[in-house]
């Protein structure tokens, strides 16, 4: 090639496409001034892009974001800064319209011709920013929407350096403000590290969509560009990871040693502290998406190799016309009609029904003289008794928790610290303690992998958090919100500052003779390694 700098301009045009198409999209469209009364181009670029920050920080919590969402964001947004008057439903109106009509291009497909100086050709490029999914909520079938590749692409080059070099140069960044002792950026650059990491796992994500819609529409070339991204990612980011988590530990440890033997932490401290225990939590969620990398670049090998045998397979059947076999064939001789079932009815063939279904097998039998009477009963549904009924489950189901979390955390606040050998031997010979603490083996297990997962709970940030937070917990188990709830109940609970829970050793813990009524009587054995949970008073 007489030109070395052309190289690669195919993808120096794939990022100018991406900001060249929905720059077209959004200056091309006349219901902005007519319908919203937005006049102004500059304007009508940046509520876009707003939206599409949304739709990122919605992708990059794996929530559902629908047009209502959208619509409930956009009204937030005129009553905070726009000051435009909108209603709710032209709020909604203005969603549909930026995400289907101009980011989604009303469902065409958006193109953009790019010459490719090293075929010699015209190349045309997809641009695609947004995909959607379909949801249930509470029960309604919703179209939530989030980011594709090039989506994320486009916004992260608004604001970070582009290439395979930023998660690295994120890393650099990171590191240098540990050093300075500037926690406040560190917190802000350990965010990039978790972002970018996220970035990968959706990267892989839709290569593996696109492998199973048509595994010939995914080239070699994109295949070893993806896995070489994954191996840069996961060469040694985990060593890296663990040992700016170490490091940061330690600052923190050092600073909780100053204000428990020393003296009392001044604000600027305090302020380093819960930087460094954000730090920290970011950075034990980076390790999580790093192992999630790791096992979607060995599904994504599998899944390519497992597509391209089934392509090959595929291409090794026999095909045939049917006017030339069938249609010509039977006007030359009419009467071959009589046996033309003989030929298609292979086409028609059903799978046979099962006869025996091993599944069911270990499954409660009912007479199905008995199931059919139920079957011809008629239903009268109560709205109001089932709402009810649920209510009734769900009160239930928070008492389990907190009958298993205040016979942990009863003896933390008592005596300081408890160990699971303890509770078991306790379990053992006290027939009441033993039902409170384990109510159903899911409730105990579930409860145990929390607080573990936890390691160290702020106990003072979590009542700060919640003093700040309107939103319900919910159905599920939220076990900041349960600890809290029964350190309130319990005598001396509102002394405890933090919580640390920690693996001490590799013996196990058995609980015996654990009884379970579901689906059937009968008893089950839990096997636990040897946890400590301490708890950290005021003054002390």
């Amino acid at each position: 090639m007489p030109f070395d700098f052309l190289k690669n301009y195919t993808r120096r045009m794939r990022s100018v496409g991406r900001y060249s198409l929905l720059i077209q999209n959004i200056v091309s469209k006349t219901s902005w001034g007519s319908v919203y009364g937005i006049k102004s181009t500059d304007e009508q670029i940046s509520l876009v892009f707003t939206v599409l920050l949304y739709l990122m920080e919605m992708s990059l919590r794996d929530e559902n974001c629908t047009l209502d969402d959208i619509a409930g964001f956009l009204s937030v947004l005129d009553d905070v800064y726009l000051g435009n008057g909108w209603s709710y439903d032209t709020c909604r109106d203005l969603a549909d319209f930026i995400v289907n009509t101009i980011i989604c291009n009303e469902g065409r497909i958006m193109t953009f011709a790019a010459r490719d100086y090293e075929e010699g050709s015209i190349r045309e490029l997809t641009i695609r920013y947004v995909n959607n999914r379909a949801v249930d909520e509470r029960n309604v079938r919703r179209t939530s929407y989030y980011l594709t590749e090039d989506g994320y692409i486009l916004l992260l080059s608004t604001l970070e350096i582009e290439s395979n070099m930023r998660l690295k140069v994120q890393e650099l960044l990171f590191q240098m403000q540990l050093e300075r002792q500037d926690y406040d950026k560190a917190l802000e650059y350990v965010k990039g590290i978790f972002n970018e990491m996220r970035l990968q796992i959706h990267k892989v994500q839709e290569a593996m969509v696109k492998l199973r819609r048509n595994v010939l529409d995914y080239s070699v070339a994109e295949h070893e560009q993806l896995l070489k991204e994954n191996l840069d990612v996961i060469a040694d980011s985990s060593e890296r990871l663990e040992g700016y988590r170490t490091e940061v530990q330690t600052k923190r440890r050092e600073l909780k040693e100053i204000e428990v033997n020393l003296r009392e932490l001044n604000e600027e401290e305090r302020k380093k502290l819960k930087n460094l225990g954000a730090i920290s939590e970011y950075l034990s969620r980076s390790l999580d998406e790093f192992q999630r990398i790791r096992n979607h670049h060995f599904k994504l090998k599998d899944l390519y190799a497992a597509e391209l045998d089934n392509s090959f397979l595929i291409s090794a059947v026999k095909r045939f016309s049917l006017r030339d076999k069938i249609y010509e064939e039977v006007l030359k001789q009419p009467a071959l009609l009589g046996e033309l079932h003989t030929f298609l009815s292979p086409l028609f063939r059903q799978d046979p029904e099962k006869i025996y279904d091993p599944a069911r097998s270990t499954q409660l039998q009912r007479p199905v003289r008995g199931r059919r009477e139920e079957e011809a009963e008629t239903i009268d549904f109560d709205e109001a008794a089932w709402e009810e009924e649920q209510e009734r489950l769900r009160e239930e189901k928070r008492a389990r928790y907190h009958a298993c979390l205040n016979g942990i955390l009863a003896p933390v606040v008592a005596e300081g610290e408890v160990r699971l050998s303890e509770l078991c031997a306790r379990a053992a010979s006290e027939e009441d303690y033993r039902r409170a603490l384990i109510p159903t083996v899911d409730t105990f297990k579930e409860v145990m992998v929390e607080l573990i997962r936890s390691r160290e709970l702020d106990i003072r940030a979590l009542r700060q958090e919640r003093r700040e937070s309107l939103a319900d917990t919910g159905e599920g188990f939220e076990v900041g919100a349960m600890i809290l709830e029964v350190l309130d109940q319990l005598p001396d609970g509102r002394q405890i500052r933090q919580l640390i829970v920690e693996r001490i050793s590799e013996d196990t813990v058995v609980f015996e003779g654990i009884e379970e009524a579901l689906p059937y009587p009968h008893l089950r054995t839990i096997r636990c390694s040897e946890v400590r949970v301490r708890g950290m008073k005021d003054g002390i």
